[in-house]
């Protein structure tokens, strides 16, 4: 084995993918050079390339060509393939669950979210309630101040109000 196919396969490069495409031994010398010296400067990129080599190859094993393929072709699968099999994945129990569980076939989400909305409302409406009855138990229990000062003179005109005493004036 020479010793460029050797480095191609250390770097598991697929001989049709890659930054070489057909392959490194047909290059002429300083074709090669400047793409070696590239490597030199940007490793992160060989070690990208290697790392989606295995992961490929492992893809392949376990019959999954066609992501491989959109992952090689597919400009923006770098950002996006992810996010598409994850969703993909999802979908996938989704169906499963509600072939599994017939009730969730039966599941009306805008009729849930409408008894919630009501939920809501009767229990803000409640508490309202409650409060009124507490500060209306709390004022019947208040002691009765029939004394001299401010609160004397607003107890008075309370009573006046309540018993509809006309003003003594």
């Amino acid at each position: 084995m020479n010793n460029t196919r050797r480095l191609q396969s250390s770097l598991e490069l697929a001989h049709n993918k890659g930054p070489f495409p057909n392959g490194i031994e047909g290059m002429d010398f300083e074709t090669q050079r400047r793409a070696f010296s590239t490597w030199a400067r940007q490793t992160h990129s060989v070690n990208d390339i290697v790392g989606f080599n295995i992961s490929a190859n492992s893809a392949r094993e376990q019959v999954l060509d066609s992501v491989v393929e959109l992952a090689e072709e597919w400009a923006a699968a770098s950002a996006s393939l992810v996010d598409c099999f994850e969703q993909a994945w999802f979908e996938s129990v989704l169906h499963r669950a509600f072939a599994e569980r017939p009730c969730l076939n039966r599941f009306d989400g805008n009729l849930h979210e409408k008894s919630i909305e009501t939920f809501r409302d009767v229990d803000r409406l409640s508490l309202e309630h409650n409060r009124a009855r507490v500060a209306d138990v709390h004022w019947r229990n208040l002691p009765e101040s029939v004394g001299e000062g401010q609160l004397g003179v607003l107890t008075r005109e309370f009573n006046k109000r309540r018993n509809h005493i006309p003003s003594a004036g």
